[in-house]
């Protein structure tokens, strides 16, 4: 750019030089009239001289950048409508927390990181928390699903599932126990659990517990000869077994 300004201005005054000499030629009365039209040309070309060297300066600067770095808190708003905030997370750890938000201004999404370094996100019903994804105590992922009362699934990726009824109570529960087993239980509309379905010990054969008054009075299971074994507990110290299609003992506790 700065080449074609030299040469553009070489250009004017080489027209410059030739006006001057056209000009001692003329006669004084020629003086009064209007402007040649190589003086106009002249003039048009020093002008987009001008206009070219404004241009060059004004390339060379740099474009505006946009702000690289924007400090919480803040708000996001659509007119009079909040779309989403950005603030500390609500425990106080210090993390951050992003809340989205319906047209009538209810919290709809909860994205936050806890001060233990666990990320969380929480979806709402009109402000009430529904569903919400993070990490348990256990260090596992947590899955929970509420309904519209007390009733809600989790789902923990170490242990299994839990099942609460409208009272908030334990209804079900189903995972993996501490031999690695599988197992599920049942419990009452008070939450205390009254059956299991699981394994032996060793996980070779199937196993069922019937509880009462947190005993278990029923077990069903498979013996080590391969034969089926049923024991039901009656008073205290008191237990009838059948193996097989015999009643096998009656022992005493």
């Amino acid at each position: 750019m700065e080449g074609e300004l030299t040469k553009l201005q070489t250009r004017v005054e080489e027209l410059e030089a030739a006006l001057a000499a056209i000009s001692k030629k003329k006669s004084s009365a020629n003086a009064c009239r209007v402007p040649s039209l190589p003086f106009l040309i002249c003039v048009v070309i020093v002008a987009i001289g001008a206009a070219l060297a404004h241009t060059a300066g004004a390339g060379a600067t740099s474009a505006p950048q946009a702000p690289t770095k924007v400090y919480a808190p803040f708000q996001v708003w659509d007119k009079d409508k909040l779309l989403f905030s950005v603030q500390e997370e609500p425990g106080g750890g210090g993390a951050g927390a992003v809340f989205i938000f319906t047209k009538d201004g209810a919290p709809a999404v909860e994205i936050l990181a806890s001060g233990e370094g666990n990320g969380a996100v929480s979806l709402m019903n009109k402000g009430t928390e529904r569903v919400s994804v993070g990490i348990a105590g256990n260090g596992a992922g947590l899955l929970v699903l509420k309904s519209a009362g007390q009733a809600a699934t989790q789902l923990n990726g170490a242990f299994g599932a839990r099942q609460t009824n409208a009272q908030g109570q334990p209804s079900a529960q189903w995972g993996v126990d501490d031999s690695n087993n599988g197992y599920f239980m049942a419990a009452g509309r008070a939450g205390r659990f009254l059956s299991r379905l699981t394994t032996d010990e060793g996980g070779s054969t199937g196993r069922v517990e019937v509880m009462g008054s947190d005993e278990v009075k029923v077990l069903m299971g498979v013996k080590e000869n391969g034969k089926g074994d049923v024991c039901a507990n009656g008073a205290p110290g008191k237990q009838v077994c059948f193996s097989g299609l015999a009643i096998k003992t009656l022992t005493p506790f």
